[in-house]
């Protein structure tokens, strides 16, 4: 069997894994708790990148069940005696990079999948 060479797409999705670690950052600048509250917004994320980049249709049941996450992160963030930007903006953005690479090694999935290099689940 043939594995599947690197390509600007494979290695762009691969490099973004060491990106995602941009929330080392936030240990620094916030409570480690904080960090954690924050990152808890990472299925929306995901939610979002799997409606509006790969085109899947996300149940309103989904939605509705994220919005309670949300409103408890955003009542978090707003009373959080820690609170710097630098710390939440490192956190959100290690959120999007994971789900950048969560939608990235998808799409590649089903590529590899198309073209027959035996990436089948067990």
């Amino acid at each position: 069997m043939k594995l599947p060479s690197a390509t600007d797409r494979t290695t762009n999705v691969w490099l973004d894994v060491a990106f995602c670690h941009t929330s080392n950052i936030s240990f620094v600048a916030v409570t480690v708790s904080f960090t954690h509250t924050i990152k808890a917004l990472e299925p929306f994320f995901n939610a979002v990148a799997s409606q509006f980049i790969l085109g899947q249709s996300i149940p309103i049941t989904l939605w509705l069940s994220l919005a309670p996450v949300v409103i408890g992160v955003s009542m978090a963030s707003l009373t959080e005696l820690s609170f710097n930007w630098l710390g939440f903006i490192s956190a959100m953005i290690s959120n999007i990079s994971f789900t950048y690479t969560l939608t990235g090694v998808s799409t590649l999935r089903k590529q590899w999948l198309l073209t027959g290099y035996g990436l089948e689940p067990c």
